[in-house]
Parts: C-alpha cells; structure tokens; sequence
C-alpha cells in the first residue's frame, strides 16, 4: 500500500544542520538556522517510531526485549547508512522525496529561475572544471549579479510562487542557558547563542509519500493520522495519513535533457563533465546511526549514538542541462549508483522540456 503523509507545523519548527559558527571545541554554537526541509533520514525515523508504537510494539520509550526481534522484522535492524547497499527498513518499502502542498492539496515542486524570468542561455564556449575533461558549456545570459537567481516553488494550477511568499520570515532568537539535549541539565557548553526557527505561511504543509506492505504477521499495517513531534525542538505537526496513487518511473537521462532535482542528490562530481549548464547549491548530509536491539530509549539522544560521515549533496531544485555530447550511459549510471538513497527519497529528478 502506498501512503501520502501530510505535516502541518502546529507553529514554529527547527530542522537541524551542521551549517553553523562554533568555538575550537566544537562546542558552543554561536549562531545556528533551521533548514527549510526535514532530512529525508528524519522523515524515515518518523516513520519507523510511528510504525512501531501505532502496530503495538513501544511501551513508553522502549522496546521490551521480548519484541526486539519483531521489532526488528517490523521496521529493520538498523536505520539509515549511507555506506551500505542493501539496508532494508521491514515493511518500509521506499519514500518519495518531502515537498510542499497548498491548502489545495497541490504538490508543489522545488524550482530556480532568473529573477523575475525563465533562464535564457548564450552560444557554446569550451571549458575544463575539475579534471582534464574540456566540455562545451552555455552560460546563462540573463543573469545578473544584482538581482541574482530566485528560489521557489512551481504547482500546475498555482505556477511559480517565490519562498519568502511560502515560508514566514523569523527573526534570530537568543538561546543562551538552554538544557543540554542528552542529559536536560541546563549547561553553557550545549546552549545556542542564536538560532533561526522557520514558520510556514497559512495553508502549507510538507508532504511526503511511503510504500509499505499491506501486511505483518498476518495483520493490516497500522499507520494512522495523529500528533507527532519533530526536529531538534521536538515541534508539534499534525499528521494526516491518506491514500496515495503508485508514482511514474525515474525518466531516462537522454542528450540534452534539462534535469530539475526534486530532493537533494547525492551523485559523484564526475557528472559536472557531462553538463554544458549547472545551477545548483550544496547541502551537507550526515544522520544518526543506530539499531533496534542496541536502542534504550527512543524519545531521547544519545552521545554514544554513531554518526554517518558528513556527505556534500546537490541541494533539491538544481539544474542539470546535459551535453548533446555526453556519455548517456554514463550519466544513468551516475544517477542509478546510489540505490540505497534512492530508497529514502534522495536522487529523485524530473525532466523539463
């Protein structure tokens, strides 16, 4: 069965990252920003907790060792890592990459343009990035330093709508005293100097899609709408579970083809030498390893918890134009080499026309 799990931020929220301003010790963060988008990771522990306390296998914070191996069948042995291929997640079959919808239920997709305007792109010019490769590339002619390239999102029925018109401008807020994460002591040495909320405007939600077995153990799958907690302040969404229609295929990549990334992408530098235009960001990717059977306590960190290594992926929107010259089967090949987070919802893309 395929679900379509809508969030809708109760007020403020804070999507943790690892952009921010620290001392030499790492260990007072003067000045840290929410992200805009959940980590496809989060979306997936969010998931596997729900699953495992909605199918009657979470008591409180913990897992009695007795289930911890129905637990495991249920959800996975292990969350996320990135370094391996075939981690599955029980009866988690795939998410799709986290979007935005309107009070209209509208998808909306992630989308970069000239300011104002679509990019319009000069004559061919012969160029060499990060290898001895030589790539004929277009620059893009209407853009200006000024006024720069605008971000945004784009509906079928609602067209191009900028971010500041979907996301609420928050100030910075002081933060210094706050309680320590893992042990809820108040503590200089964990507080926040400054720190950046997000806040959605009225009638936006994030969305995101889950394909899971229709059974466990001769049981329906319970997944249902409810109140869950999120992020690094543990905000309050509302969750509503619905039906969702099975998804199209991944296109395939063909010379010249214009390629929009619908989540953020983890793909090796080498598919620069087949693009003629790249408009892109990167954003840094590491999550929180663990598993069920060494897990205490599932409603709190944990400083022994292991950390994925920390990850450049190409930021959710990037433009990718593929040379008329290009290796093609080398380009699918960079696409489809990454499987694992594919699974999660990262390495999704559209083609535009």
């Amino acid at each position: 069965m395929r679900k379509q799990i809508t969030l809708q931020p109760l007020d403020k929220f804070f999507f943790g990252n690892e952009d921010f301003f620290a001392d030499s010790k790492n260990k007072v963060f003067y000045f840290q920003k929410s992200r805009n988008f959940p980590q496809q990771t989060s979306l997936l522990g969010l998931v596997r907790h729900q699953l495992l306390i909605q199918n009657g296998l979470l008591d409180g914070r913990n897992i009695a060792d007795d289930d911890k191996e129905k637990a495991a069948k249920l959800i996975g042995k292990y969350s996320f890592d990135a370094n391996t291929r075939d981690v599955t997640f029980g009866v988690i079959k795939s998410l799709s990459p986290a979007f935005i919808t309107n009070e209209k239920g509208e998808r909306l997709e992630p989308h970069w343009r000239a300011q104002t305007e679509e990019f319009e792109l000069e004559n061919s010019i012969s160029v060499s990035f990060h290898s001895d490769h030589v790539q004929t590339v277009k620059p893009v002619a209407n853009y200006k330093e000024k006024a720069g390239i605008e971000y945004g999102f784009l509906g079928k029925e609602c067209g191009f709508i900028p971010s500041s018109e979907v996301y609420v401008k928050e100030e910075p807020q002081i933060g210094i005293n706050k309680r320590d994460r893992y042990t809820d002591k108040m503590t200089d040495d964990e507080g926040f100097y400054k720190y950046q909320y997000c806040r959605l405007e009225k009638g936006y939600a994030f969305s995101f899609e889950v394909e899971l077995e229709d059974s466990f153990e001769g049981k329906p799958v319970a997944l249902k709408s409810g109140f869950v907690t999120m992020g690094k302040e543990q905000s309050v969404f509302k969750m509503t579970v619905e039906d969702a229609p099975q998804p199209q295929a991944l296109p395939n990549i063909s010379a010249g083809s214009k390629i929009k990334l619908l989540s953020d992408t983890c793909i090796s530098n080498e598919v620069y030498d087949y693009c003629d235009v790249i408009i892109t960001e990167t954003i840094s990717f590491r999550n929180i390893k663990r598993s069920v059977k060494d897990t205490k306590n599932y409603a709190a960190l944990n400083r022994n918890n292991d950390m994925s290594d920390r990850l450049n992926l190409l930021q959710r929107g990037s433009i990718l134009h593929i040379s008329q010259d290009a290796d093609i089967d080398k380009v699918n090949e960079l696409f489809k080499e990454k499987q694992n987070f594919k699974t999660i919802g990262y390495n999704h893309y559209t083609l535009q026309k």
